[in-house]
């Protein structure tokens, strides 16, 4: 019999719930990883470093203007494919969610993934922005942040990595089975946050096959078979019959497959 755990916090376990779920806490903790980034990116630049091209022969070591070209395309360029990414993804979630429900949108809305992609384009948006306003034009004071600049060039490649990475995503898990998974692991983790089995239980615990193959695999007992379970959920994509028939030779037994690819 399940017991209800009686050690959990429901206040917290509420409260991170929330924050899960929201598209704007994990942003936020980026972005204001970026503007201390850029502090002290800056602070180096100024003070730590008379000529990083001696140290980091990679640097960047163009003119001001040239500085300011190449983060304000940066600034520009990378909160344009965020806004464009995103209408557009929420689209192809609109007309997803009207034959999978409305919960695809609470899906996207708290999958980490997503946030982390939102946060590093806000988070590259807004440090191109800071190191922009530090760089000076003034021969007589003119002050260019190379170090600043080419973590900047950094982000921005990131940036592109992760947006390849979000189209892919996306694509994937608006798949019917990738929802359906989605909902029976949350499912899973809701039932063994809230409840726990004595440890007795959980010892003698037989395990069964998926779909009703409990009364199977009893038959394959009673016929001296030995059933082999998968190690997790999910559908059989193939069957390697040349490795299995290589073992059923080795170790001069059969196999019996219950199950077809699909």
């Amino acid at each position: 019999m399940n017991h209800l755990n009686p050690k959990r916090n429901d206040r917290l376990i509420n409260l991170w719930e929330t924050l899960h779920t929201s598209l704007w806490f994990v942003p936020t903790l980026m972005v204001m990883a970026a503007i201390f980034l850029s502090i002290a990116a800056l602070h180096i630049d100024e003070t730590l470093v008379e000529d990083p091209n001696t140290f980091f022969p990679w640097v960047f070591t163009g003119s001001p203007e040239a500085a300011r070209q190449i983060l304000s395309t940066i600034a520009s360029s990378i909160i344009t494919v965020a806004a464009l990414a995103f209408s557009m993804t929420m689209v192809a979630i609109t007309l997803a969610s009207s034959q999978f429900g409305p919960r695809i949108l609470r899906n996207f809305i708290k999958d980490t993934g997503n946030q982390v992609v939102l946060g590093m384009f806000l988070s590259t948006y807004i440090y191109a922005l800071i190191v922009l306003r530090a760089v000076r034009g003034m021969e007589e004071n003119a002050f260019v942040p190379q170090i600043s600049i080419s973590i900047a060039i950094v982000l921005l490649l990131a940036s592109i990595g992760v947006l390849i990475f979000f189209i892919h995503h996306v694509v994937t898990n608006i798949q019917a089975n990738y929802i359906i998974a989605d909902i029976s692991r949350e499912l899973v983790d809701v039932i063994r946050r809230l409840y726990t089995e004595p440890e007795d239980s959980i010892e003698t615990a037989e395990p069964s096959l998926p779909n009703g193959g409990l009364k199977f695999e009893v038959d394959l007992l009673n016929t001296g078979y030995t059933p082999l379970l998968a190690e997790k959920h999910g559908y059989l994509q193939a069957i390697d019959y040349e490795t299995l028939l290589k073992a059923a030779v080795e170790f001069d037994t059969c196999f019996y497959i219950a199950f077809r690819p699909g």
